[in-house]
């Protein structure tokens, strides 16, 4: 009897535990993603609220598709609608150069090193033109726009997620004048590519001595978010070796709208690369979307 009765009341617990964590979770994903996406979106002239939420929920669904199985059934009662697209969504990821890493692809999650931020960026480019060419080959239709959708919700996440888990802003603060100001910055692109559009506006900065100090992470594994080079936070539950890299988290300091800033415009940037590429965006202009 005893027994049963523990098992019950671990039951219940861990039902009371896996609905306030589901809560939280929801609240917290809709703050952060759901509101990139949806300034992002609005700022490229999307019209259609429920084309937007729909890109909203391929986007979350990047999240729920990589939580435990107990766990993510517990949110998936919260959020029907995001739930409906986490199939779809790893699905589309399983195609990545690294296909047994799946969604977690799509984070920039426990990144220790320049060079695997830049693999990380490579590998979703590499992975977006595949898609762009089935996406190409598939007739007009429902199941073409809802594919579509579920390459944007991915390819936002992963965007917004670099901007607010590396350190980029920080490594880049000392070089921007107006540090506070998102629009000063770079994005990845602008730095990668030696003669973009950015770095031929800004003749004055020092590419090759910003790109010196990200890549000092090649060299050793550092605990601090502010020195020690380019990474992302070390995400919950990664068994990373000593030393221990600094947490995953969405900090908050001086340069929190900076970061929410350059998330906003990456999203955009990859969004019409789609957009472009397909030439067709007939969910923007939709009344309600499908």
């Amino acid at each position: 009897m005893l027994r049963f009765k523990t098992i019950r009341f671990m039951t219940i617990g861990w039902v009371i535990a896996a609905g306030f964590w589901a809560t939280e979770a929801n609240a917290f994903m809709l703050d952060v993603h759901g509101e990139l996406t949806k300034a992002c979106l609005r700022a490229m002239g999307w019209r259609s609220s429920r084309a937007i939420e729909r890109v909203i929920e391929a986007n979350i669904a990047t999240d729920i598709a990589r939580v435990p199985g107990p766990w993510q059934y517990a949110l998936w009662p919260t959020m029907p609608k995001i739930a409906d697209f986490v199939p779809l969504v790893r699905e589309m990821a399983e195609h990545t150069p690294r296909e047994d890493r799946g969604t977690l692809a799509f984070h920039f999650n426990s990144l220790y090193s320049f060079d695997a931020v830049a693999s990380d960026w490579a590998d979703m480019d590499t992975w977006l033109e595949d898609r762009l060419d089935e996406l190409r080959d598939h007739p007009p239709g429902a199941r073409r726009e809802r594919r579509t959708i579920a390459v944007m919700g991915l390819v936002a996440h992963a965007v917004q997620d670099f901007y607010v888990h590396s350190n980029w802003v920080w490594l880049l603060s000392d070089s921007i004048a107006d540090n506070t100001n998102g629009h000063a910055y770079p994005l990845w692109e602008d730095l990668m590519e030696p003669d973009s559009a950015w770095l031929n506006a800004h003749p004055k900065f020092d590419r090759e001595a910003v790109l010196d100090r990200m890549r000092v992470s090649n060299q050793a594994r550092s605990t601090h978010d502010r020195e020690g080079g380019l990474q992302t936070g070390r995400i919950l539950g990664d068994p990373a070796s000593e030393p221990k890299p600094w947490r995953h988290r969405h900090p908050k300091d001086e340069w929190s709208e900076a970061r929410e800033v350059l998330a906003i415009r990456s999203t955009a940037l990859w969004i019409e690369r789609i957009e472009t590429t397909l030439g067709y965006s007939p969910w923007r202009h939709l009344p309600t979307g499908r």
